[in-house]
């Protein structure tokens, strides 16, 4: 249960006080809460999307006769995983692209 009232206070502070967040972040807490962080959020992104998709496109795929059946059973999963490991290396590109740019800077 702590975990979940630490997530949400995390969540809320970084959406309305980030600047106070991110200037009061320590480095030396090691990398798993934060990738704990991030993949619960991605997860939740993630199933809210493939949710979507999966109800507007898989409608298409559904009406469609010619569309296998053991196919359609794979939407959803398909959509969840794709959009999952995709927000993954986008964060993966998007940190390396910061510490690229910080270096350049320095």
């Amino acid at each position: 249960m702590e975990f979940f009232s630490n997530f949400a206070f995390t969540a809320k502070t970084i959406l309305f006080q980030p600047r106070e967040f991110f200037e009061g972040i320590t480095w030396d807490g090691g990398w798993r809460d934060p990738l704990l962080f991030f993949a619960v959020c991605a997860a939740a992104y993630s199933l809210m999307l493939s949710t979507v998709l999966t109800l507007t496109l898989g409608g298409f795929a559904a009406s469609d006769p010619q569309f296998p059946a053991e196919v359609k059973g794979m939407i959803f999963p398909g959509y969840f995983v794709i959009s999952f490991l995709a927000l993954f290396v986008c964060a993966m590109l998007g940190s390396l692209t910061m510490s690229f740019v910080t270096t350049i800077a320095l």
